[in-house]
């Protein structure tokens, strides 16, 4: 899939270069082919981290070689560490340097981040008065301190779980926010399970845990009645992909 041809018609689609119909016979055989349509992504992405990064000109001879050798077959890598070839198709982007994994976390976060407001709690039965002041007056250390991470009102340690994420304590925001999904395993009233679901995934991209945030973010995706379905859309997860295969390549 990964060849010349290939890449060099994906190259004149995004620089508007096809016919009208060569483009809708791209446009079909991407909506057919998952490995094309990745490798699409993945030349957008290396377009935006090239043009941001100011190396167009140093890199740009080397572009097609690099996505090539995603299918070089190493004799050597072991089994257990498949991984690695995989790794090897994202290159490009550890010639550009931190500055671009440093970047994407930040970007995928301000363009999907929906700040919670008090008035949207679904429960009006739960007296919370008190942490609901302390919530629209951003005390967030106040919150942390007043609810005990094994509390068992989901309500309050949801709470707790965003504040924790807005005061930038991003563990404890993994803390809390897991301990309202396990109390909706075990209690018939599943209060802010969505909420939760949600939140954690951006708290674990803070956290830099990308194959947890994917796979969270995924599961989201899988379900249409979800509330937060479709915030984070397929090129988003394939950006967390890409996050991920970066972060393991390091930790080589």
């Amino acid at each position: 899939m990964i060849d010349d041809k290939n890449i060099t018609r994906l190259d004149a689609y995004l620089d508007n270069k096809l016919s009208e119909e060569e483009k809708n016979l791209l446009l079909q055989e991407l909506k057919e082919n998952a490995a094309l349509n990745e490798l699409l992504e993945l030349l957008k992405i290396s377009r935006k981290s090239i043009e941001l990064a100011g190396l167009k000109n140093q890199i740009q001879s080397v572009q097609k070689e690099y996505l090539k050798s995603r299918v070089i077959k190493v004799v050597k890598i072991k089994p257990s560490t498949w991984w690695i070839g995989v790794a090897a198709s994202i290159s490009l982007f550890i010639l550009i340097g931190n500055f671009w994994i440093q970047k994407l976390p930040s970007q995928l976060i301000e363009e999907n981040y929906i700040p919670y407001e008090i008035s949207t709690m679904r429960s009006s039965e739960i007296p919370l008065s008190e942490l609901e002041n302390d919530f629209k007056n951003k005390v967030w250390t106040r919150i942390l301190s007043a609810v005990p991470q094994n509390s068992e009102n989901q309500a309050e340690v949801f709470l707790a779980g965003i504040a924790a994420y807005e005061h930038e304590d991003f563990e404890s925001a993994i803390e809390y926010l897991e301990r309202v999904i396990q109390l909706n395993q075990v209690i018939i009233e599943r209060y802010f399970n969505d909420e939760a679901e949600y939140y954690l995934g951006l708290s674990l991209l803070k956290s830099e845990k990308y194959n947890d945030a994917f796979v969270l973010f995924q599961k989201i995706n899988l379900d249409e009645n979800h509330s937060y379905y479709g915030v984070f859309t397929s090129s988003d997860l394939f950006k967390l992909k890409v996050l991920k295969w970066i972060k393991n390549w390091y930790n080589y």
